[in-house]
């Protein structure tokens, strides 16, 4: 096995009694926690629509959002679950709200803002030009 096969099992979370946890992660994440994790997605993902798919990940604990039809919006709870983030890939968080709804209409809202911000500039480039 390589060193980068290895490095890769390491965060393949291993269930062992009530331990659900890569060993990488080594805090002891538990598999009633990835349950919880999982079917909060689920949830989630259906709440937004027939094309949203959940996602779980583990991070020191259970992590858990909604992926939208375009693969790059995503939905997510704050970590205190009183607040709810819209991201766009690599743009991050665009839209935040006290539910999921609100947080993607608040992204949309941005990024309309921002595209005229941007088409203001393509304007002046194009008249110095």
């Amino acid at each position: 096995m390589s060193e980068t096969e290895h490095d890769l099992r390491r965060w393949v979370p291993v269930h062992q009694g009530d331990t659900y946890c890569s060993p990488g992660c080594g805090v002891g994440c538990t598999w009633a926690s990835y349950v919880e994790a999982r079917d909060k997605a689920t949830r989630l993902a259906a709440e937004m629509g027939p094309d949203w798919k959940p996602r779980v990940w583990e991070n020191l604990g259970w992590y858990w959002s909604a992926v939208g039809p375009e693969a790059h919006v995503e939905i997510s709870p704050s970590p205190r679950m009183d607040m709810w983030s819209c991201s766009v890939g690599d743009r991050g968080v665009l839209g935040r709200g006290n539910t999921p709804a609100v947080a993607l209409r608040a992204a949309i809202a941005c990024a309309s803002q921002k595209a005229g911000e941007w088409q203001e500039v393509v304007s002046l480039l194009q008249r110095a030009a």
